[in-house]
């Protein structure tokens, strides 16, 4: 299932009235670990050290947040063409933020997006922007004052569609308070 090279496979033509987003069921965790397994090569080959090390989401991962009602796909088709989990919050990782702080608005109800990945044969398409805001969409619906979010301080494609959606970076956080695992969170209010 590993792809020799993540960055130049076969990329599929998108148009909009052909994708949806909905949730994830059972049928889609082989699709999804592979879409995940090929985020993880990808975040490698960039240097980054998020998810390696057998410490990205896996099979059992995806199945919780199936089972949570967490789990979302991007469709393009009735091809699986993206991953994420849009969880409410609190999450503990946000507890602590350095460099910053989280401002507050409304009732402080939020959401986070987790574990957002692109099938290789869809990227360069604006997918993950349109599943972002697809995921906005859903959160603003479900009646949250904000959405969270964080990824790995080098992971620059990753920050290049949070902060396209306005997303306003909220300072630094460390998964499981491991300062050798820092992310730049971010915030949006809805």
């Amino acid at each position: 299932m590993p792809n020799a090279d993540v960055r130049n496979s076969k990329q599929v033509e998108v148009r909009l009235a052909d994708c949806d987003m909905r949730p994830a069921m059972v049928d889609d965790v082989p699709a999804i670990v592979a879409i995940l397994e090929t985020g993880r090569e990808l975040m490698a080959a960039d240097g980054i050290p998020q998810w390696q090390n057998d410490t990205g989401p896996g099979a059992e991962t995806v199945a919780a947040d199936i089972l949570q009602g967490w789990g979302r796909v991007f469709v393009v088709g009735d091809q699986v063409a993206a991953t994420a989990a849009l969880i409410p919050g609190p999450d503990s990782n946000y507890a602590i933020v350095e460099d910053g702080g989280w401002k507050v608005a409304g009732d402080g109800s939020y959401a986070t997006i987790h574990r957002v990945a692109v099938s290789p044969a869809f990227r360069g398409n604006h997918i993950a922007h349109r599943f972002y805001q697809r995921l906005i969409e859903e959160a603003r619906a479900r009646g949250f004052s904000e959405i969270r979010v964080d990824t790995h301080e080098r992971n620059a494609r990753m920050r290049h569609v949070i902060e396209g959606c306005g997303f306003k970076r909220a300072g630094m956080i460390f998964i499981d308070g491991d300062r050798d695992a820092p992310r730049f969170a971010y915030q949006l209010f809805l």
